[in-house]
């Protein structure tokens, strides 16, 4: 591993952002990083997971050309995706992180100092986070497309909500630091991160949204989430759901049962219709067990 510009800044805010082979969108998103107008200093760190694609000399000529901002871990040999983003969140200095993944961007150059504005006014709220704009192509036009709303037309979401429906898109994500930083290591061995880590949020506060499009999150082929079918992204739900329940106390929320159960029912139908009759068969019988009132209350979020 190699850092470019190394050294906790005395800033604000610090800007965390992840990539790996992200080589025709990384210029953009850390374009649309150094566009932002704040009446505070920020610092942006970036880590770089050993690219093979040309991005990893995007990152270094950056930080070359901003030293007193941009700091760069350049990963190598590849360490893979958890350990690149404990260390991300481990090297940022700032009172508050703005994390988000290099194929995504910012598009308001007042996103950061609206955000930060909520959270010095509300020492109670622990993160803030927007409205996005999701994409399916580079056309933004693309009928496809559509806004990840948040929780709206509420403006506050805590545990009791998050835990049914992921309602922060990270790509708009400012949350305080050092709450749940070092991340646990079992949050780092999920295929899933972003949704996790509000949860842990959660534990002290709750979440304010703001309902304007901050910044845009591209749904491609090779995206970690956006490549998942149906059935995938329920399995790697499942697993956050059991990882919660064996090492934290988040589990003894009724919420947590009944949002795990629905989970299970849900996964019934994608079973069904990849034909894995004995699967569907299990996650039915577990999620009545776990919350039986499932089959005649509110229809399953998936």
């Amino acid at each position: 591993m190699t850092v470019i510009n190394p050294g906790k800044k005395d800033s604000l805010l610090t800007v965390c952002l992840i990539t790996y082979n992200h080589r025709p969108f990384i210029q953009q998103a850390i374009e649309g990083i150094l566009m932002q107008k704040t009446d505070f200093f920020f610092d942006v760190v970036i880590a770089d997971d050993c690219s093979t694609d040309g991005t990893a000399e995007i990152v270094r000529r950056y930080a070359e050309e901003n030293k007193d901002k941009i700091t760069a871990i350049m990963q190598s040999p590849n360490v893979g995706a958890g350990q690149n983003f404990s260390q991300l969140l481990n090297a940022a200095g700032g009172k508050y992180i703005a994390y988000f993944e290099g194929d995504d961007y910012w598009m308001d150059e007042n996103k950061l100092q609206s955000q930060v504005d909520v959270l010095e006014s509300n020492p109670g709220y622990v993160s803030c986070f927007t409205k996005v704009l999701e994409t399916f192509s580079e056309d933004l036009n693309d009928k496809r497309n559509f806004y990840h709303t948040g929780c709206w037309p509420k403006n506050v979401v805590g545990f009791d909500e998050l835990i049914y429906i992921n309602y922060i898109q990270t790509s708009s994500l400012v949350f305080r630091n050092h709450l749940v930083t070092p991340l646990p290591d079992w949050l780092l061995r999920l295929s899933v991160g972003d949704w996790p880590l509000s949860l842990l949020l959660s534990k002290y506060g709750d979440s304010y949204y703001i309902n304007r499009q901050t910044s845009v999150h591209r749904n491609h082929s090779n995206g970690l989430w956006s490549s998942k079918t149906k059935l995938k992204r329920i399995e790697s739900t499942l697993e956050m759901y059991n990882a919660i329940e064996q090492h934290t106390d988040l589990c003894k929320s009724k919420h947590f049962k009944k949002a795990k159960s629905n989970t299970l029912l849900s996964a019934v139908k994608y079973c069904l219709s990849e034909k894995s009759f004995l699967l569907a068969v299990k996650y039915f019988v577990r999620g009545f067990l776990l919350y039986p009132k499932n089959l005649f209350e509110k229809k399953y979020h998936f």
